[in-house]
C-alpha cells in the first residue's frame, strides 16, 4: 500500500509541478490545494520543499490522510472554500485538481481563490471536459461521468463564462490528446 501512495503522490506533484513550469520553486513558494482529499499533493510537495497546506470539506479524507502521512497532518485541515474567507493576497499557486464540477457554488469558490492568490498568482484548475468528442458521443458510458458526483459540468464554452465572471484570465498548460480534461492556468485579470 505505501507504494502506492508514494506513486500517486510523486504524480500529483509531478502534474502540479509541470503546470508551474520554471516560475515557481523553492520554500517561499506558498501553496494551497483546495479540495486535497487525503493530502497527496500536500504530501508529495511538503517532499519538494514547498510551503503548502491543504483543504477539504471532506472530514473522514482528511482523518485518513493524517493517519496516512503524519509528517504533513498539521497542514491538513477540515473546510469549505466556498464560504467566505479571510486570506488575501497570501498564495503564490492555488490548485483546484478534479474539484470544481464537485462544488455547488463554483462561482463562490473561484472569487475566494482569486482573493486569496497574489497578483502575480495562479490558479491551477484541472476539470473534466464535457464538451469533448467521448463526452458528445457515449456520455452515458464515459467514465469522466462518474457516479452522478458531478454538480456543475463544463465544456470550454461554459469555463469561459464562469472564468469571466469569477474575474480570472486562463491558458492550457497541458492538453490531453481527446481533450477530456481540461489544464488550465488561470491569473487574476488585471
Amino acid at each position: 500500500q505505501d507504494h502506492i501512495i508514494m506513486f500517486m503522490s510523486t504524480i500529483g506533484i509531478a502534474f502540479v509541478l509541470e503546470g508551474f513550469g520554471d516560475l515557481m520553486w523553492g520554500s517561499d513558494v506558498k501553496v494551497l490545494d483546495v479540495g486535497c482529499n487525503m493530502g497527496i499533493l500536500v504530501e508529495g510537495a511538503n517532499n519538494e520543499g514547498f510551503d503548502i497546506r491543504g483543504i477539504d470539506i471532506n472530514k473522514l479524507s482528511i482523518k485518513a490522510g493524517k493517519e496516512a502521512w503524519p509528517k504533513v497532518a498539521h497542514l491538513l485541515e477540515v473546510g469549505d472554500y466556498t464560504q467566505p474567507q479571510d486570506e488575501e493576497g497570501v498564495y503564490d499557486a492555488i490548485v483546484l485538481s478534479d474539484i470544481l464540477s464537485h462544488v455547488g457554488n463554483p462561482l463562490a469558490l473561484l472569487r475566494n481563490a482569486v482573493k486569496a492568490i497574489k497578483d502575480d498568482g495562479f490558479i491551477y484548475i484541472n476539470i473534466v471536459n464535457f464538451g469533448c468528442k467521448k463526452a458528445k458521443d457515449e456520455l452515458h458510458r464515459w467514465d469522466g461521468v462518474g457516479v452522478g458526483e458531478n454538480i456543475t459540468l463544463y465544456d470550454r464554452d461554459s469555463f469561459a463564462k464562469v472564468a469571466d465572471m469569477a474575474g480570472i484570465d486562463y491558458e492550457d498548460y497541458r492538453t490531453d490528446e481527446e481533450d477530456e480534461m481540461m489544464f488550465l492556468r488561470c491569473t487574476k485579470r488585471g
